[in-house]
């Protein structure tokens, strides 16, 4: 079985303090065995993901079992922030080896050297009501 767990960090370091959302994906027997192995994969990724440089503390949100993948797909989380939006980094699939995943871009332009390019961001789509 595959499980999706949401999780919310925050760190601090010196006087500097940072927070952020991540997902993760495990296979596993169960509930109970995929929160092990969620716990071993975020102690295993860690410092490849650069999540961790100071003392973090990582809180486990939620896990979707996820028994199968209906074809029209599903939107599996969602958090709204309130306010302007404020600076951020963002990666995917931080340390995994080449063959097992890709990441798809839609900037090509902006690679993973470019993180602090200041850019218009484009939306991916836009609604209206």
């Amino acid at each position: 079985m595959k499980y999706l767990g949401h999780f919310s960090f925050i760190g601090y370091r010196e006087d500097e303090i940072s927070h952020g959302l991540l997902s993760a994906v495990v296979s596993a027997d169960d509930i109970d065995s995929a929160t092990v192995r969620f716990h071993e994969l975020l102690d295993q990724k860690k410092g490849e993901a650069g999540l961790v440089d100071s003392l973090t503390f990582i809180f486990l949100e939620d896990i979707i079992e996820i028994r199968e993948f209906p074809e029209e797909g599903f939107i599996a989380h969602c958090i709204r922030f309130e306010g302007e939006p404020l600076s951020f980094k963002s990666r995917s699939i931080p340390g995994i080896s080449a063959g097992a995943c890709k990441s798809f871009r839609l900037d090509p332009e902006f690679s993973a050297g470019d993180e602090q390019a200041a850019k218009e961001i484009v939306p991916f789509m836009t609604i209206e009501r």
